[in-house]
């Protein structure tokens, strides 16, 4: 009823033109009813034992009449009537029609519309009287009769005679020529039954045996009642009848039964084998299939029967079949002759098949979704009843199918991942096992491959996950392509990804040479540019490997392992590969610690900022850089390139990144005065911090709240942080410029920086690197890069810093070179702020 409400309040108003014209929409509804209790009459109308075998029999006997009185129930629930009444016509387990009325109230409120109390009346009998009388008065071909009750004179037509084989001389038209043919045991069963009837005058229909000419039993179902009666006893004098042979049809119905009740409790593959031997059986056919159409001109045999023999993986196409007729005109028989008539169909020659029968399978909605089909090496007469057979378990097949293909959906979307279509964690660890087991078996190695995609959360956070879900579809598909058909790429969840090397070499060292080989292809791959949505991006991954077996380890700590290798490969600076090694676990564990213990760290102050100055080539402190500390209770101090990533990983880099901020400029803020030199402070700001959305504003706001002149401050960037997305780093620096705020390259010479990116970026400063400037002295290959450097920036007119110097040899090179402006140990080291602060003043005076 919510879904009805839903429907009327998103503006429709005919609720029965609506369903008109969308009927596939009333399948929704349908799959809404639940059937919760039931009495033991409505079980034997159904021919099931039970409720839950009805609960599995019912949504497999749906017609089209209980999508019709499902319309007008939607459409009385509309107009507010207080009941619903419906008459329909279903199936029952054992194959038989049942002719139903429906009744029951309808509630105006939810808690009512969810719990109905539903009436049924079996009519099925009552409307096959209402039918054989037509057929009587329209004076159909039946068998006719004629009983003077008061003389026991019977008068029967030629038909009646016809279905007994006798003739006019065999009869002395008398009562006893029907009963003394009346099968004994059906005789003590259905003399009572007419009598009372008939006595009663009430119509009756019963089915009973009678003895042909021949000597054979044949079915009949009978029919009749009083027609006239006594002028003054009112006793009945008269009853008239028919008689209809349905032996063909009864054996078909019992057939029918024992096949139904046969199939019920049998799922999946068997099922389908099940109904191919039971079509073999019932139509004596030498072969039969039960198909799937797998596309418009492809069936996919999902079960076919040959001379008793199970045929496997048997699919072909349908042209020129008599199998695209059924399916394009539904069912069809071909008694004898079926090669003659199909000559390009191979697989009828191969089956020696000289009749046919074929029925199409289609689904609740009346879609073709398949076929089932019989064949014969001898001509194929078929019962008349032969294609409603066909239908009834054509319509079982149906639900199974459906109830397969749900299956198959559901355990796709519990072992592959909804966005990259990539096996997930559990198909990974399901099959990790499996390549466990079979590489201690057999002596081989395999290996695993834990990789993570460096900053992907800066992407999706400046992005949206929009793109980042187009990246991650992209990843998957270049992973894919780079792996081995016997191997696995899975998606673990957000931007982590596995690959299972399977089989490898027996050797420890050649599979891990064969392991790193793979893993370096991956990565050059996964390292190209990507263009998503015209953005280009540059995303690099690190990658964690194992080797197993190792000792007694499962999937899980295989699993485990690699992730501790691919943090290890972060910690080496990120787009790179590393293994796994002894102590890696606790390692990892000990990072978790030092999670928790930052966490402490920010709640009980005890982060701490220390300044080291940057000097003139006079030594005069003009400027000096922000870098954080932490006093560790247990630790003592820890430095900025332990505390980054961590809080990095963590998620309280933000946090984090403002603190260090507004620190900075508050206690700078005294320094940069007339009675010290100090004209700017350094700020070094993390990437992640520099690729949220607000940064530009969240700088603003700090600068406005410490009343600092933007010209004091110098944002320090890691090359690789504006190599990620130049655009938005162009953006965001220009936004800050405006204000007078200055920019720096943090460790030039060491990234994915070039001369390229510092033509587009409109920066101020650049700080060569302390690894080059460690062996100037000594090293020419340094000594040279350096050089280029110096010359580079003062022809772009960039400021250069040198940063690590500590030796007066240093130090005089880079004068030489034309560097002015210098930082390290040869002058001072980092200081905290009260130290920093008598540094400048001792300094000035």
């Amino acid at each position: 009823m919510i879904r009805l409400q839903q429907l009327i309040d998103s503006g429709v108003q005919d609720v029965r033109t609506y369903f008109d014209k969308h009927p596939d929409e009333l399948k929704h509804y349908l799959n809404l009813i639940r059937i919760v209790n039931a009495n033991p009459a409505t079980l034997k109308l159904f021919a099931v034992n039970n409720l839950l075998e009805l609960q599995k029999w019912v949504p497999k006997s749906i017609t089209p009449d209980i999508f019709s009185a499902l319309k007008e129930f939607l459409v009385a629930s509309n107009n507010k009537q207080q009941t619903f009444t419906a008459e329909v016509s279903m199936f029952a387990a054992d194959g038989r029609r049942v002719q139903v009325i429906f009744s029951f109230p309808l509630s105006n409120s939810l808690q009512g519309a969810c719990h109905i109390p539903v009436s049924m009346l079996d009519v099925t009998h009552q409307r096959e009287t209402e039918r054989q009388l037509s057929l009587v008065i329209k004076g159909a071909s039946l068998g006719f009769w004629d009983w003077n009750l008061t003389t026991s004179e019977l008068t029967v037509n030629d038909r009646w005679m016809e279905m007994l084989g006798l003739n006019r001389s065999d009869l002395k038209n008398h009562i006893d020529d029907w009963r003394g043919r009346l099968h004994p045991v059906d005789k003590e069963r259905i003399l009572p039954i007419i009598e009372q009837h008939i006595e009663e005058s009430m119509p009756y229909k019963v089915e009973f045996r009678m003895r042909h000419s021949d000597g054979r039993w044949i079915w009949i179902e009978g029919s009749g009642g009083t027609v006239e009666h006594g002028p003054h006893t009112n006793h009945p004098t008269r009853a008239c009848g028919t008689h209809q042979e349905i032996t063909d049809r009864k054996r078909a119905s019992e057939t029918l039964h024992t096949l139904m009740r046969s199939m019920v409790g049998i799922t999946g593959g068997d099922f389908f084998k099940h109904v191919a031997r039971e079509l073999c059986r019932w139509f004596d056919a030498d072969g039969a299939n039960i198909g799937e159409l797998v596309d418009n001109n492809q069936i996919k045999a999902l079960a076919m029967i040959v001379n008793g023999k199970d045929i496997v993986d048997f699919q072909y196409p349908l042209d020129g079949t008599p199998c695209k007729i059924v399916l394009r005109e539904g069912a069809q028989l071909y008694p004898q002759g079926v090669q003659d008539l199909f000559p390009s169909d191979e697989d009828l020659v191969l089956l020696n098949a000289q009749g046919y029968a074929g029925s199409p399978i289609r689904d609740l909605s009346g879609k073709v979704i398949g076929i089932v089909w019989v064949t014969s090496s001898k001509p194929l007469f078929m019962d008349p009843e032969w294609v409603d057979v066909m239908d009834i378990i054509a319509a079982r097949v149906s639900a199974e199918i459906e109830q397969m293909r749900a299956m198959v959906k559901l355990e796709h979307q519990a072992t592959f991942d909804a966005l990259t279509e990539l096996p997930n964690r559990r198909l990974l660890i399901d099959r990790l096992s499996q390549a466990l087991a079979r590489c201690q078996r057999h002596n081989h190695r395999g290996a695993v491959l834990f990789m993570d995609l460096d900053h992907f959360k800066i992407i999706n956070d400046s992005l949206g996950h929009n793109i980042g879900d187009l990246l991650l579809k992209e990843v998957s598909n270049r992973l894919t392509k780079q792996i081995r058909d016997e191997d696995t790429a899975s998606r673990l969840g957000g931007d982590e990804f596995v690959v299972l090397f399977s089989e490898l070499s027996g050797d420890p060292q050649l599979a891990a040479q064969q392991a790193q080989q793979g893993a370096h292809k991956i990565l050059k791959t996964l390292s190209q540019p990507y263009t998503i949505s015209g953005n280009e991006l540059h995303i690099t991954p690190s990658i964690g490997i194992v080797i197993f077996p190792m000792n007694d380890e499962n999937a899980d700590d295989i699993l485990k392992f690699a992730d501790t290798a691919m943090y290890r490969a972060k910690d080496a600076g990120r787009n790179t590969v590393r293994f796994f090694l002894p102590g890696m676990q606790q390692a990892a564990e000990a990072q978790l610690r030092l999670q928790n213990d930052l966490r402490l760290a920010i709640r009980n102050n005890q982060l701490a900022l220390y300044f080291q100055p940057q000097v003139d080539i006079e030594g005069r402190p003009l400027s000096a850089e922000a870098l954080l500390r932490w006093s560790h209770p247990e630790q003592g101090m820890i430095e900025p390139d332990t505390i980054i990533p961590v809080a990095e990983e963590s998620g309280q880099i933000l946090q984090i990144s403002e603190w260090v901020l507004k620190q900075a400029l508050t206690l700078s803020k005294t320094w940069m005065n007339e009675s010290t030199n100090l004209q700017r402070i350094a700020i070094n700001i993390s990437s992640v911090h520099f690729h949220q959305v607000g940064f530009a504003d969240q700088v603003k706001r700090i600068l406005q709240e410490t009343s600092v002149n933007p010209n004091r401050l110098t944002l320090e960037i890691h090359e690789n942080t504006l190599a990620e997305n130049l655009e938005e780093a162009k953006e965001k620096i220009l936004a800050l410029k405006r204000l007078g705020v200055r920019f720096c390259i943090d460790s030039f010479g060491v990234g994915y920086a070039s001369i390229a990116y510092l033509r587009r970026l409109p920066m101020d400063e650049l700080k060569i690197d302390r690894s080059f400037v460690r062996d100037i002295a000594s090293d020419p290959k340094d000594a040279q890069l350096v050089q280029t450097i110096i010359t580079m920036a003062h022809l772009m007119e960039i400021e250069v810093i040198a940063i690590g110097v500590e030796t007066e040899a240093q130090l005089q090179f880079l004068r030489d070179k034309g560097c002015k402006m210098f930082q390290g140990y040869y002058f001072n080291h980092p200081l905290p702020a009260d130290q920093f602060e008598s540094l400048l003043k001792k300094q000035f005076a």
